[in-house]
């Protein structure tokens, strides 16, 4: 009798034993699942928000780009402009070497130099023109081309976005299935991503789109801003202060020259157009001292004497023009940007030279580029001089949002798996004929994953963020790349520079609220 309890006792005790494992055997197969189901959305979410992240580069990179070669066609018309200025001066001297022919001895030698010196300048400023007209058409060409590379990419990213979510996925469990819940999700997340942060800008929407008319202002702006000291503001004295009589008159005699390269804007019909245009002056100036009437000085300065001038530009191809009129932004400081209906936009910050590196300050020479030289044979002044006519930046991708903010867009993504894909002791019950459970060791009747499903949620977001080397105290290595600023400004999200990465975030709370009221979680 003693042996039949003990033996009725060991069955109890065993049943309990085989739950207990079969229940340890399921959770233990569940949370290793849950495990892998959520490796795999976080590779899914941060692969794929990854090439959101790498689309805003290559529009950071290509808008980059845009404004690079737009500098090269200031950079050329400037050197137009400049040579036209100095082949002026030569133009000038050889005039005034005609006439020294009468200065005995050395006045046949001073006409043959400054005929030699004016050939070669005229000769340079030819080159120039040429060249520039072919340079100027490949560098207007390539702008259009980075759109268009910029603009495939863009549209490409959302196919690749679907090709790396799918390969991803097989690659890490292939079990895992796509319903109804959490496909739409997924699309719809994807697309936010891709459309929400970014929009086109086109030139021809300036009037009806003030955040397209301010993106442009802010490229405009960029393409000034990017300019070197040669085409910003190359003043320099050509002649050096010299004075001829000192005290009590101090007579003295200089030759400043002012030049400069600036990207503008002009309205017609409706329509808002940049061109590239280029003024230089060269003048000689004097100051003395006069009494005043009862007692002490007084001091005059003057233009004396233009030399030389000079004027180049690049208009846009729908103003039909090739006259640029210079006197019309002559006051005009660099600190300002027009006000054409948006906001107010400032480059060059601070800044009170006016256009053209102050050209206008010898007033007299810059009057002269309106009309042509009778006497070295030009029909036409150099405010008709267009080397060539452009189509320029006429759209681009830009952030939507005007946020100072480093935080980009967001992707979340849901993976879900059927229980029929793991191996629980449910399903080797229904799949493998020769291993049947009775029901007493089933431990599922009142229990079981919800919805016979299991989900995995996970989240990356696109971020900007500038290496600032001297957070990490290298900035002083010279053999280092610096990316910092050196205004030591903290620099937002933009689509400028391409500093933007990926991380995981945390999830959405929205949609954890949701399946938890599904019962999915």
């Amino acid at each position: 009798m003693k042996n039949g309890y003990a033996s009725v006792l060991f069955l109890a005790v065993f049943a309990a034993v085989a739950l207990a494992i079969f229940s340890l055997y399921d959770t233990g197969i569940v949370a290793s699942e849950r495990i892998r189901m959520q490796n795999t959305a976080d590779n899914v979410a941060y692969s794929t928000a990854t090439m959101v992240t790498r689309d805003m580069n290559i529009i950071a990179i290509t808008n980059r780009a845009m404004v690079a070669n737009q500098v090269a066609i200031g950079q050329m018309v400037a050197l137009a402009s400049w040579a036209n200025m100095v082949q002026e001066f030569a133009g000038n001297l050889e005039t005034l070497g005609d006439f020294a022919q009468v200065i005995p001895y050395v006045g046949k030698l001073i006409e043959q130099i400054t005929e030699i010196v004016y050939k070669a300048t005229t000769q340079l400023k030819n080159i120039i023109q040429n060249f520039g007209n072919k340079f100027i058409l490949a560098e207007d060409k390539l702008i259009g081309l980075l759109y268009s590379m910029q603009a495939a990419n863009h549209e490409m990213t959302l196919l690749s976005g679907k090709i790396i979510y799918d390969d991803i996925i097989a690659k890490n469990d292939s079990d895992v299935s796509a319903n109804a819940l959490s496909t739409v999700y997924n699309i719809q997340s994807f697309i936010k991503a891709y459309k929400g942060h970014t929009q086109y800008n086109k030139r021809d929407n300036i009037k009806n789109k003030m955040l397209s008319a301010q993106r442009f202002a802010e490229m405009a702006n960029t393409v000034n801003d990017s300019r070197d000291k040669m085409m910003a503001n190359r003043a320099y004295n050509v002649i050096p202060k010299i004075t001829v009589v000192p005290w009590p008159v101090r007579l003295k005699f200089w030759g400043p020259k002012y030049g400069g390269t600036d990207y503008v804007m002009s309205k017609k019909n409706n329509k808002y157009l940049w061109s590239w245009t280029s003024l230089d002056t060269f003048s000689l100036w004097w100051s003395y001292r006069y009494p005043k009437k009862l007692f002490g000085w007084k001091t005059h300065t003057s233009e004396l004497l233009p030399l030389g001038w000079g004027a180049a530009h690049a208009l846009n191809k729908e103003l039909n023009t090739t006259q640029y009129n210079y006197d019309s932004r002559k006051k005009v400081l660099e600190s300002k940007f027009e006000q054409n209906n948006w906001n107010e936009i400032n480059y060059n910050n601070g800044s009170k030279i006016s256009a053209w590196g102050a050209s206008y300050k010898n007033k007299n020479a810059a009057d002269l580029v309106k009309y042509p030289t009778l006497l070295q044979g030009e029909k036409k002044g150099d405010i008709y001089n267009n080397i060539k006519d452009v189509d320029g930046i006429k759209q681009f991708i830009d952030l939507k949002s005007n946020d100072r903010t480093t935080d980009g867009p967001m992707f979340s993504v849901l993976l879900s798996k059927g229980e029929d894909k793991l191996r629980t002791q449910k399903t080797i019950d229904s799949t493998n004929a020769s291993y049947n459970r009775t029901n007493q060791f089933s431990i599922e009747e009142n229990g079981g994953i919800p919805g016979d499903k299991v989900y995995a949620l996970a989240s990356a977001q696109s971020y900007f963020s500038r290496p600032d080397e001297s957070l990490s105290g290298n900035s002083n290595k010279e053999w280092m790349i610096t990316w910092g600023r050196k205004d030591g400004l903290k620099e937002y999200g933009n689509l400028y520079n391409p500093f933007w990465q990926t991380r995981l975030q945390k999830n959405n709370d929205n949609i954890i609220q949701l399946l938890l009221t599904l019962g999915k979680l």
